[in-house]
C-alpha cells in the first residue's frame, strides 16, 4: 500500500491491492473532518494492476495492463470528471512519470531489455508524439529525473557513460543532453529547487 497526496485537496491518492493479488487498484482516501474516511474507488477493476506513477492538481498518472492484460500502458486521469487518455501505449514496465511544471511534457522511467538500465521517454501531452530520449540499446541506468522549474528542462543521473551517475542536463528546445556535472569518485544526483 502507497499514497500520494493530491494536490489542492485535503486527501490522498492511495494504490493498494487486496488480500495479496498484487494486483494495485487506486482509490481517494479523504482526509477532510476529524478523522480518516473511508477509500472511495477512484480506478478499480480487479483483473488488472493500475501502478500509481504520479499526481498533480485533478490528475493521476498510472500504468495498467488492462488493454491485453500483459503489457502495460501509461494512462492520465482527471479526478473530477473520470475522464483518461492514454499517454503510451507501447508496453513496458514503468517506475516513474513526471508531468513537467507547464503541464506540456510528461517524462516516463521505462526499464529496457539490458539488465539494470532504463530510457527517458518524453510524451507531448498537446500533440500526444512520444520520443525515446536517450538510448534503450546502452546499457545504463537513468534515475532521479526532475524538472526544472521553467520546464525548458531536467537534470537526471545516468551511469550510461561511466561506472558512476554522473548528472545530465536535457534541453527540451534542443531535445539534446550535455553533462552537468561528474565526480571522479562518486555517484552525483540532483534534486533542483522549484
Amino acid at each position: 500500500c502507497t499514497g500520494r497526496y493530491l494536490p489542492g485537496t485535503r486527501s490522498v491518492v492511495v494504490s493498494a491491492d487486496t488480500g495479496g493479488t498484487e494486483r494495485a487498484q487506486l482509490s481517494l482516501l479523504d482526509l477532510a473532518g476529524d478523522g480518516l474516511g473511508e477509500l472511495s474507488p477512484l480506478v478499480h477493476d480487479p483483473a488488472y494492476i493500475h501502478n500509481l506513477l504520479d499526481v498533480g492538481e485533478d490528475r493521476v498518472v498510472y500504468s495498467t495492463n488492462r488493454r491485453d492484460g500483459v503489457e502495460f500502458d501509461v494512462v492520465e486521469r482527471s479526478v473530477s470528471t473520470g475522464t483518461e487518455r492514454v499517454l503510451f501505449d507501447q508496453g513496458g514496465s514503468f517506475s516513474q512519470a513526471l508531468a513537467s511544471p507547464d503541464g506540456n511534457w510528461v517524462l516516463l522511467s521505462r526499464m529496457t531489455l539490458i539488465a539494470a538500465s532504463s530510457e527517458l521517454l518524453l510524451v507531448d501531452t498537446r500533440t500526444g508524439a512520444v520520443r525515446s530520449i536517450t538510448d534503450p540499446s546502452v546499457p545504463g541506468a537513468w534515475s532521479n529525473p526532475a524538472w526544472l522549474a521553467d520546464s525548458a528542462g531536467l537534470l537526471a543521473s545516468s551511469d550510461s557513460a561511466t561506472d558512476l551517475f554522473a548528472l545530465y542536463r536535457f534541453d527540451v528546445a534542443e531535445l539534446s543532453w550535455s553533462e552537468y556535472r561528474a565526480e571522479e569518485r562518486a555517484n552525483v544526483f540532483a534534486w533542483p529547487s522549484p
